[in-house]
């Protein structure tokens, strides 16, 4: 292949440049060196060839040749479409604000997404996929469906052993365990973990904080955090009740609480702006920082000297 796209952005330009500022740079905290930098969106957030496959006969399956797609295709629509919405949801407007309920919905997929494209939570995912294989629960669930595939009620010696011998050789294969992560950017029918967080988030009602005058929303290497039973994580917690935190300007930080649910019958969904105090916005930075790998950005320097 010509020219492939090598880096590989965990955290979209776009995203990003909402963050900068009037030279469309925004200011970067290295946390392992404790230093303040000035950066472009297409400096930061990347791995080398991170949503490329590892092994192509795994890319085969989903009927693709091209070692490039989930980075040249499986974020396109949502990136534009991001794009486009953005400026709408995070200027501020005195009562309720009405969008169109499908570019609503691909604004919630793309943060989802986001979430799941960390490396971070792509760490998290391969992980659990290497415990599943090696659990007792994951050869029973696969038994169970080779039972409804062919009829055997009863479990068949050899068969067993095959099952065991091909989870064992599944935990240890490093390779297909990273494909198996990329396959959902792929196979969105069979991996529907995106989709069940959208309809999670859309069913709540949605509150879009702002910031006092003189204060600003920092982001990360690693946007967005859920609160639960006290704790703040990266993902997770979807379970019980949670609140829901993804900063998405300097002036904006979309917010969720599992106990606020909305009616979602009508064709347009209803967001909320209300402004919060600069105790609040300090109390959300330390977390985006908490939550961050590497990394905090700021449009403006003075806000990062707070954090550093």
């Amino acid at each position: 292949m010509n020219n492939p796209p090598t880096k590989h952005h965990y955290v979209p330009e776009g995203y990003l440049k909402v963050f900068t500022n009037f030279q469309n740079s925004l200011w970067q905290f290295k946390k392992d060196y404790r230093k303040i930098s000035l950066k472009t969106p297409a400096q930061v957030c990347y791995e080398v060839d991170a949503n490329r496959f590892k092994d192509k006969r795994n890319l085969l399956n989903h009927d693709n040749t091209d070692d490039y797609y989930v980075e040249k295709e499986s974020f396109k629509y949502q990136e534009i479409g991001y794009g486009k919405i953005i400026g709408t949801i995070i200027k501020y407007q005195r009562g309720a604000q009405v969008i169109d309920k499908h570019r609503y919905r691909l604004f919630l997929e793309t943060l989802a997404t986001i979430k799941r494209r960390n490396p971070s939570t792509r760490e998290g995912l391969i992980e659990a996929f290497k415990n599943g294989y090696k659990s007792e629960e994951g050869i029973k669930r696969f038994r169970e469906y080779l039972s409804e595939q062919t009829g055997l009620k009863e479990p068949v010696s050899h068969l067993e052993t095959k099952i065991r011998t091909h989870f064992a050789n599944r935990s240890r294969d490093a390779n297909y365990q990273y494909d198996m992560y990329l396959s959902a950017f792929i196979n969105k029918g069979q991996f529907t973990v995106i989709a069940e967080l959208t309809n999670d988030f859309y069913r709540l009602k949605q509150y879009i904080l702002h910031p006092p005058v003189g204060w600003q929303f920092i982001t990360s290497d690693n946007p967005g955090f859920t609160i639960y039973d006290g704790k703040v994580v990266s993902l997770g917690g979807f379970e019980g009740d949670y609140e829901f935190h993804f900063p998405i300007s300097p002036e904006a930080c979309l917010y969720l609480n599992s106990k606020h649910v909305e009616d979602n019958r009508l064709i347009e969904k209803t967001i909320y702006h209300e402004w919060i105090d600069q105790s609040v916005v300090h109390t959300l930075n330390l977390s985006t920082h908490a939550i961050s790998m590497k990394a905090i950005f700021a449009r403006d320097r003075s806000i990062l000297e707070i954090y550093k």
